[in-house]
C-alpha cells in the first residue's frame, strides 16, 4: 500500500485587510514582497499571514479574484 502526499501551495494573505494576495515579486532571491491590491499595503512574504492549500483549491482562488 502506497501512501501520497499531496503537495500543498503556500498561500499569503494581507497582514492589514485580510485579501488574497496575488501580486508578489522577488526583491532578492530568497524574499518576496507582496503587493496587496485591495488596499495598497506592501508586506514582506515572512510578514504576512500563509495559509497551506492544495494547488487547485489556490489557482480556483485567484481565478475568482481577479
Amino acid at each position: 500500500m502506497h501512501s501520497y502526499r499531496i503537495k500543498l501551495t503556500p498561500v499569503y494573505f494581507c497582514n492589514k485587510c485580510g485579501s488574497l494576495l496575488t501580486n508578489g515579486w522577488h526583491v532578492s532571491p530568497e524574499v518576496i514582497q507582496w503587493y496587496c491590491k485591495e488596499c495598497g499595503n506592501s508586506q514582506r512574504e515572512k510578514e504576512a499571514p500563509v495559509k497551506f492549500v492544495k494547488p487547485e483549491d489556490y489557482f480556483n482562488a485567484i481565478k475568482e479574484n481577479s
